[in-house]
C-alpha cells in the first residue's frame, strides 16, 4: 500500500515522504495512529503541497543569504632543528 507520512517514522521517513508498506502495518498501525495517510487522497495531496511550499521558501531563503568568501591566508611555517657544534 502506497502511503504518505504525516510524520517521522523511524525507518520509513519524515513528513511528506511518500512510502511502499505492507497492507496490515498500514491499517493496524500506521493509519490509526495518524502517522500517515493514503497516498491519493485529499489529505495526501495537502501533505506533499506543504512540502513543496516548504522547499521552495527554503530554497528563496538561501539565495537571500550573502555568500561570504573567507580568503585563505597563505602562511607556512618551517620548523627544523639545527645541530650546536660545540
Amino acid at each position: 500500500m502506497k502511503i504518505v507520512l504525516t510524520e517521522i517514522v523511524e525507518k520509513l521517513g519524515g513528513r511528506g515522504d511518500i512510502c511502499e508498506v505492507k497492507d496490515g502495518y498500514a491499517r493496524n498501525f500506521l493509519l490509526p495512529q495518524a502517522k500517515a495517510v493514503v497516498f491519493g487522497t485529499r489529505a495526501a495531496k495537502n501533505i506533499l503541497q506543504e512540502k513543496i511550499q516548504q522547499k521552495t521558501a527554503a530554497k528563496k531563503a538561501r539565495a537571500k543569504k550573502p555568500k561570504v568568501v573567507k580568503e585563505k591566508k597563505s602562511v607556512r611555517r618551517l620548523n627544523r632543528k639545527i645541530k650546536k657544534d660545540k
